[in-house]
């Protein structure tokens, strides 16, 4: 997939922009604070749904606006955004209205911005968001079995919690809550089996063959009823796994620094797209601040991954950025195509 037109109306600092990127790599270069991350950040939403920089859309909308707005048009869809001062959220493809899961099977965009590294070992559920998100862009059957195991963990924590526990309901859904378990822990476990060939290869020309990347992946063991009934929700499945990125066989949170947790989390991303590849599935992919994330090495190998892997690339940075095809200029909300 190819986005031949972006749309952006009312967007954080962005006003009304319209550009028409190449299939290859587009810089969008600026000073500070001028609106490059707002314009990345809208192309981010029109592809997930979701913000990068907030957890509530609606800090998107620009202030004293009632809506903003993000279009972005393939060689087959065109897919619009519209949110709401309020929370509401428009979803359309070729000018239809659609559910979140029909929206997003449709598109990927991946996003590398500064800052995300701090997440990594936030918490455990960021990781696992992580490889979920992964495993969708590649199977987008995912997300409707996902939500199904959400369903019956939310189902089966409120028996855990009722004053009068019915043990033949409980059983009749705590089965079906270790089937669909099963499910959720074999296609991670399948997902990472196949990512850490790539992440081994990307991550160790990323750091110069000083060091390489694998993921780990630990199951929740098991645990007595009695004991979940006294905490009141259930403490084995796959909302209590582990995944964990290890750096030459050591705990990354532990032995890694600062500057190899981004190289790790971009590594990670880049591999992702990789295998989409090879599933003949083009995908998007949007770096922030290049220049400032990456030395010019790190970079030049990245924008060489993305050529030979046919993505097409937004990247952001304050100066010039040499292997690219197309070149904006954005100054406060404005821009305009650099000839």
């Amino acid at each position: 997939m190819y986005l031949r037109r972006v749309a952006i109306s009312l967007f954080r600092n962005i006003n009304d922009v319209q550009l028409y990127p190449s299939s290859g790599v587009t810089a969008i270069i600026g000073d500070n604070g001028q609106g490059k991350t707002s314009l990345l950040e809208a192309i981010y939403l029109a592809g997930n749904l979701k913000c990068v920089r907030s957890s509530r859309v609606t800090e998107c909308v620009q202030w004293e606006r009632e809506k903003s707005s993000v279009e972005v048009e393939s060689e087959r869809f065109t897919f619009f955004v519209e949110i709401g001062s309020s929370g509401e959220k428009v979803k359309k493809i070729n000018g239809k209205s659609v559910s979140t899961q029909e929206y997003l099977r449709k598109i990927t965009i991946i996003g590398f911005f500064p800052g995300e590294e701090t997440k990594i070992f936030s918490s455990p559920r960021f990781m696992r968001n992580l490889i979920d998100r992964g495993i969708f862009y590649l199977d987008r059957s995912y997300l409707a079995e996902f939500s199904r195991f959400r369903k019956l963990l939310s189902d089966r924590n409120s028996l855990l919690q009722s004053d009068k526990f019915d043990l033949k309901l409980f059983e009749v859904v705590n089965e079906e809550f270790k089937k669909m378990s099963e499910r959720i822990e074999s296609w991670r476990e399948d997902f990472i089996q196949n990512l850490n060939e790539e992440i081994a290869r990307v991550s160790g020309s990323l750091s110069g063959g000083e060091w390489m990347v694998r993921v780990d992946y630990r199951r929740a063991g098991q645990v007595a009823l009695e004991r979940e009934k006294r905490y009141g929700y259930s403490l084995y499945g796959p909302h209590r796994s582990m995944v964990e990125f290890l750096i030459n066989g050591k705990p990354a949170r532990r032995y890694a620094s600062r500057g190899q947790i981004k190289i790790i989390l971009l590594s990670y991303k880049l591999s992702v797209a990789g295998m989409l590849e090879r599933k003949r599935e083009k995908t998007v992919f949007l770096i922030d601040d290049i220049g400032g994330e990456l030395d010019s090495a790190r970079r030049s190998y990245l924008l060489n991954f993305i050529k030979q892997n046919q993505l097409q690339a937004f990247v952001t940075s304050t100066s010039p950025v040499e292997e690219t095809d197309d070149m904006y200029v954005v100054e406060r909300g404005r821009i305009w195509k650099q000839s």
